[in-house]
């Protein structure tokens, strides 16, 4: 990854620190209005950490799938590469080691990524081009490489920029739409 481009979205990250968000849900519905095929669908979301958005009502939804961070391998000098990201089914959560609540591995069922319809993608700021600026792991960044589903970037309206946010473009994924607590928007294609 180019190191001028991890030195921004450092940057960023350190600026944005600073934002405080008053409301702190999103309205599914926003998206359902516009795509009510896809509320019988596998649907990727995540259980937010505490400066991530909520979402309001998931009753209505019949397929739900959640992030699990899984180890690919024991070697433990290459601890980014040997972790992936799988969305499961699962009712039964615990905490991570990276501080957010995920599936537990032997109580939850894997997705294929080829059933998940759409994926609701937590970050800290989008921009207008579908830019996301994550926590710098990579995780949905590698789970959405190839992915031919709907991605949807969610964030509160303040932080969905109005400037670029910069992107690798070997390694960052853009997202289809953006859903903010006031609107859903579609990104313009990078």
């Amino acid at each position: 990854m180019d190191q001028s481009i991890v030195k921004e979205k450092s940057n960023l990250r350190k600026e944005l620190k600073g934002l405080k968000a008053q409301s702190s849900s999103v309205d599914l519905s926003l998206f359902f209005n516009f795509y009510p095929q896809l509320t019988n669908s596998y649907i990727g979301l995540y259980k937010p950490m505490s400066d991530e958005m909520t979402f309001k009502d998931l009753s209505d939804l019949s397929y739900k799938a959640w992030p699990q961070i899984q180890r690919t391998s024991q070697n433990l000098k290459d601890n980014f590469k040997s972790k992936v990201m799988t969305f499961v089914e699962s009712e039964s959560f615990k905490v991570s080691a990276l501080g957010f609540l995920e599936p537990e591995l032997l109580k939850s069922r894997e997705i294929e990524k080829k059933n998940m319809k759409v994926v609701f993608v937590p970050g800290l700021a989008f921009d207008y081009k579908g830019a996301r600026l994550g926590r710098g792991q990579g995780y949905y960044d590698r789970y959405l490489s190839g992915y031919t589903g709907v991605k949807v970037g969610v964030c509160h309206h303040t932080k969905f920029l109005n400037r670029p946010i910069p992107m690798d473009s070997g390694h960052d994924v853009y997202m289809d739409l953006i859903l903010t607590d006031k609107h859903l928007y579609k990104a313009k294609s990078a």
